[in-house]
């Protein structure tokens, strides 16, 4: 679709991108999404096991 400049038509650079298209939000993919979830999860666990495991060595040493 060309454009105008005076009273003369320039056609438009068919490699530049249409005027059509917005630029957006740059966000995570779904893929790293859900890896970056599960890898949360992981640490939560992880973190949730050292702490019962912490807990399980004070009863034992108040015990004694």
């Amino acid at each position: 679709m060309p454009k105008t400049i005076g009273n003369t038509l320039v056609p438009r650079n068919p490699v530049a991108r249409s005027s059509n298209h917005r630029g957006g939000v740059h966000t995570q993919s779904k893929t790293s999404e859900r890896r970056s979830t599960r890898e949360a999860l992981k640490q939560e666990t992880e973190s949730w096991r050292e702490d019962l495991e912490f807990e399980r060595d004070l009863k034992r040493s108040n015990s004694s």
